[in-house]
Parts: C-alpha cells; sequence; structure tokens
C-alpha cells in the first residue's frame, strides 16, 4: 500500500466513526504511517496533517496571525530561533482550496467542521479574498452537529466550538443561524453540567446574557438565572454534623455571574444576597486549620464584596482580615540562608574599597552596593528555567503583623515585581558586608558626621540650607541612634529628589483639596521618566525598592505611617538609608 492509499485509509476510518474524537487524534494516525524521511514532505500528507494540528480558540496570538485557529507548538531553543509548528507560511492557496474540496468530500461533521473553518478563517489572508458565506454556513451547521452528538467526550472543547458557532454567526448576521445555535447551547449545558465542575456549566450566562449581540427571550434568560441560582444554592450549602463541607470555588463562579446581572438590574439587595451566600461557603462552609488558610479565603471575600462595592461588608472582612494576619504571624517559620565568601576574596574587595583617599573609598562604596538590575534580569531569567514552577504562582509579601501588602505574580505578567521582590533579597544578604564596609570605613578613613558632610557638600543637589539637618541625621547615625537617623534622612533624601526634579524642569505638584495643590509622592517622582533619565534607571529602581514600593523595603512610608518602632527597627535599615543619601552625593549639574 502506496503513501496516498494509507492516507485515504487513515481518513476513512475517521470519517465513518460514530463515536467522537479530537481533531489531533487525526493528525498523530497520520504521521504514525510514515515510513521514511522523503515521506513527511509529501503535500497530501502535510496538508490532512496541518489541518489537524491546528488549535481553535488562538486568543492570545503571541505571533500576530490575526486568525482564530492558531499553532499545536512554539518552540524557543534559546539561542534566538523560534519554531512553530504548523506554520503560517505553509498554508498556501493551494491548500485552501485543498480543504475546500475535502469539505464536499467529508462525511463526519468534526472533519466536515475542521475544513470549512480551515477555509473560513485563512482564505481571506492567504488568498486576499473573503470565502463564499455558505462556507460559514457548512461550518457553523458542522459545528452544531457535534454538540448534538450523544457521546461528546471532551465537553470542554465542544463548549469551545459553540462559542465559535456563535461568533460566525453573529459575523454574518444570521439570525437563524444565531437562534439554532443559541438553543444547541442552552441544551448541551443542561446535559453535560456539574455542579463541582465550574467549567461545565455558565457558559449559557457567559454567552448569551452577556452577549449585546444575541436577543433572548425574557423566559430563556430567567431560565439560565434560575439554573445559576439553584447552583449557588447547591453549592453554597454545607452539612456541619457530618462535616461535609463545600468546594467555595463552584459557588463564587455562580455567585459572580449573578452579581454582575443583579448589578445591571440595579439590585442591590440581590448582589449582597449572592455575595453573602458566597461568603458563607468560604468562612463557614469550611475549616482551616490554619491562619494562611483563612487569610487566603478571606482575601477572595474581600475582593468579591469590594468589586461590587459593598462597603459595610467589605470593611467586617477587612476588620477579620486584621485579626487573622495577626495569628498568621506566629504560624511563619523563619527560614535562614547560609553564604560562604572565600578569605581572599573578601580582603582584595576590602583592599579595592579602601585604596585611595575617603571621597574615593565613598564612592566605590557607592557602586559596590548598587543592585545592578541588568544582573538581577539575568539572574531572574536564570532562576525561572531552573525553577519554573515557584516563579508561575502568584506570591503574597505581608507586613509584621501578618497585613497583605502587595503580591508578586508570574513573571510573564509581572517581571517588575520579581525585580522589587529580587533585589529587596539582595538588600538583606548585603547587609553585614555594608555594615563592615563602614565599619572599617569609620576606624581606618575616619568617615564620620563632617566627613560625610564634606562629601554630600560637593553634590549640586544638596542646599547649604539642608546641611544643618542633615548633621542631625547623620549625628544619630554615627552614634548609632538608627531609628532618629532614618527619620531626618529619609525625609532628606525625598526633598532633594524632588529639587532634583523640579530644577530639571519636570513637575513637582498636582491639584490638591481646597482648589490648592500638593507635592507629588516620592514614588510618583521615582516613576518620573526625567528623574530616572537623570539617576539612571539602576539608582531609581533601588531607590523604588528601598523607600516606597511595598514588594521591597518601603522604608520611607514605613516611617512616615508610624510602623517602624525601636524594638523592631534594626540598624540594617539606617545602612541602607545612609547609602543612599551617599548616593545622591554623586550628583553634578551638566553643562546644559
Amino acid at each position: 500500500m502506496d503513501l496516498h492509499e494509507r492516507i485515504y485509509s487513515v481518513l476513512s476510518e475517521f470519517d465513518n466513526k460514530t463515536e467522537g474524537f479530537r481533531e489531533n487524534e487525526v493528525s498523530k494516525a497520520l504521521s504514525s504511517i510514515i515510513e521514511n524521511d522523503a515521506e513527511k514532505e509529501d503535500p497530501f500528507l502535510m496538508s490532512e496533517g496541518m489541518a489537524f494540528s491546528f488549535w481553535e480558540d488562538n486568543t492570545r496570538d503571541t505571533l500576530d496571525w490575526g486568525t482564530y485557529f492558531g499553532p499545536e507548538m512554539i518552540y524557543n531553543d534559546g539561542e534566538g530561533h523560534v519554531y512553530v509548528t504548523p506554520a503560517i507560511q505553509k498554508v498556501t492557496p493551494d491548500v485552501i482550496k485543498y480543504y475546500a474540496e475535502r469539505i464536499e468530500q467529508a462525511k463526519n461533521p468534526i472533519l466536515k467542521a475542521r475544513y470549512a473553518g480551515l477555509v473560513w478563517d485563512f482564505s481571506e489572508k492567504i488568498c486576499k479574498e473573503k470565502p463564499h458565506f455558505k462556507i460559514a454556513k457548512t461550518y457553523i451547521n458542522n459545528l452544531l452537529l457535534i454538540a448534538e452528538r450523544k457521546d461528546n467526550q471532551h465537553p470542554t472543547e465542544v463548549i469551545t466550538k459553540l462559542k465559535r458557532a456563535l461568533e460566525v454567526s453573529i459575523s454574518i448576521n444570521d439570525l437563524d443561524a444565531i437562534n439554532r445555535t443559541k438553543k444547541v447551547i442552552i441544551e448541551f449545558e443542561k446535559k453535560v453540567a456539574q455542579d463541582n465542575m465550574p467549567g461545565l456549566w455558565g457558559f449559557s450566562y457567559d454567552l448569551l446574557v452577556e452577549n449585546e449581540k444575541v436577543e433572548i427571550s425574557v423566559e430563556e434568560e430567567q431560565s439560565i438565572i434560575s439554573e445559576l441560582e439553584l447552583i449557588l444554592s447547591r453549592t453554597a450549602s454545607f452539612d456541619f454534623e457530618n462535616e461535609k463541607y463545600s468546594d467555595p470555588w463552584p459557588c463564587e463562579c455562580a455567585g459572580i455571574r449573578l452579581a454582575k446581572y443583579y448589578r445591571k438590574k440595579n439590585k442591590t439587595e440581590d448582589i449582597r444576597r449572592v455575595l453573602n451566600l458566597v461568603s458563607k461557603a468560604y468562612l463557614e462552609g469550611r475549616k482551616y486549620t490554619t491562619a494562611l488558610q483563612k487569610s487566603g479565603a478571606l482575601e477572595t471575600v474581600y475582593g468579591l464584596y469590594k468589586r461590587f462595592n459593598l462597603h459595610h461588608e467589605e470593611n467586617n472582612i477587612l476588620k477579620e482580615l486584621n485579626e487573622t494576619g495577626k495569628q498568621l504571624v506566629d504560624e511563619l517559620k523563619p527560614i535562614s540562608q547560609e553564604i560562604s565568601i572565600p578569605k581572599e576574596k573578601l580582603d582584595q574587595f576590602w583592599n579595592q574599597i579602601l585604596s585611595g583617599d575617603l571621597n574615593d573609598s565613598i564612592r566605590k562604596l557607592i557602586s559596590s552596593f548598587m543592585p545592578n538590575q541588568s544582573e538581577v534580569k539575568q539572574d531572574l531569567v536564570r532562576l525561572a528555567k531552573e525553577f519554573p514552577l515557584l516563579y508561575l504562582i502568584t506570591t503574597s509579601l505581608q507586613d509584621k503583623r501578618g497585613r497583605i501588602l502587595a503580591k508578586v505574580n508570574s513573571i510573564e505578567r509581572d517581571m517588575v515585581g520579581h525585580q522589587i521582590k529580587k533585589t529587596s533579597e539582595y538588600l538583606y544578604t548585603s547587609t553585614f558586608l555594608l555594615r563592615i564596609a563602614y565599619e572599617k570605613l569609620i576606624k581606618e578613613k575616619n568617615l564620620n558626621t563632617e566627613s560625610s558632610l564634606q562629601f554630600l557638600a560637593q553634590s549640586d543637589a544638596i542646599s547649604s540650607e539642608r546641611h544643618p539637618i542633615i548633621k542631625r541625621g547623620l549625628d544619630a547615625f554615627f552614634s548609632q541612634d538608627y531609628i532618629v537617623a532614618a527619620h531626618i534622612l529619609i525625609p532628606c533624601i525625598e526633598d532633594i529628589l524632588r529639587e532634583v526634579l523640579e530644577q530639571a524642569g519636570g513637575l513637582v505638584l498636582k491639584k490638591g483639596k481646597y482648589d490648592g495643590f500638593n507635592l507629588i509622592s516620592l514614588d510618583s517622582m521615582l516613576e518620573d521618566h526625567l528623574l530616572e533619565r537623570i539617576l539612571t534607571d539602576d539608582l531609581c529602581f533601588y531607590f523604588r525598592t528601598l523607600l516606597t514600593d511595598p514588594r521591597g523595603w518601603n522604608l520611607r512610608n514605613e516611617v512616615c505611617h508610624g510602623l517602624l518602632f525601636e524594638t523592631i527597627f534594626h540598624p540594617q535599615y539606617a545602612d541602607r538609608v545612609f547609602h543612599a543619601l551617599l548616593c545622591l552625593g554623586l550628583l553634578r549639574k551638566s553643562p546644559e
């Protein structure tokens, strides 16, 4: 049997199947009949293999194809080469013509829908002409036939096909197709819905009630809402006596849809009723063995009340979240890490810093302890490859009282968050070396208030009018009164940066209350591109991590909000504040 006969045999087998199957099963079966490398290049085989390798619902479209169907696989070899399978370049006008012929030849709705879908999706892009609307009708009809089969083994994939059928029906403005698709969607949900599997219900609401391009009757709408209400009621219930607790996730999925619906209808009490049931499922319907688990549940409920503007309930949950945070602190366990540095390397490092006069040593100290963002990014990329799971999950950052300050999402979505978190870790691990560096400069180079002030006086950013208050902060630092030093020097750093930005022509005011103007925050200044150009990205990022970002040390806000008490204020904080101040001592006006 030659190759073409084998291909026809495979296609005929799938064409005559009475049970459902996935499209990629066809491409796998075709791959299995290849007997040598030469057969891989056969045009007939390539066309059929491609047809069933494309993935539906290419919503991310990272390659900017602009098509519904996307590649099955995108592979980056790490050396700048990207491999795509199937490649859109192989979809030629002849291939489109071949798929159009196969629509008529195939009998199985899964095959017919795929051929018709490819012709409808790729014709305008590849052939530069719109396909005949009959292709769309055939596509829609066979997608619906797939959903109407009795043996749907993969209901989530059928839901994707129903969504596509509705999209295409709307795109050709075919009212009959829209109405038929609508009925099939409602019936299919009734057939496959299971309370504990949110992916198998709720799509009637998403595709029909939320879709302004679809007209549904009052009866149809109420039927969909009633089904969601029943699911909400069932998934929010629990049996305390037998300790049978519900899974809150299905309850939340139903509750969010209903809350959105009642918001459109301006029914605030129904929103409150629905979300109170979700809250009950999370907070009463489960036993939490740790404060961490309960905190996560409270945070979810808080987010729902906030999203739908139920401020009274939101505030109550916030109070409970605060109390749970205190318990959470007691549960957390410290993690220690050892760092080994060879003595010869340390000696070399100290000799380098101590060479030259005091000003030279201060400049070397500044650069040696300045986080380099290029290196931070490289380190993150390496770690994400070595430990991918750690960089896919969301991390919650909490203060010393257990309150969640911020979250860092996956590295793909939140590289900046990971940079700040990594930079913050570097600041912690380098603290003991920075302290030793200060002690060596104090002992061997006579670093003190006067010599530090002389170094800072060379900066064009620090006016002589500010020297007296800086001197008081430096006196506190060198006499080891670190909390006083931080409370004096941090506001000085903020005002120096504001002066720098204003002198450079930047805006430092914003509209305030009572028809007046307020100074912009330090965080806003550090995100100003003008200040970034003056200070460099590294220095701005360092200041953000150290002073204003809750994903970092956030010292400016901690100090100004009265959150750093003497009992928890460590010398390492003041050491870094002094380092940040020394950085500003390097600023000079340019000739321009």
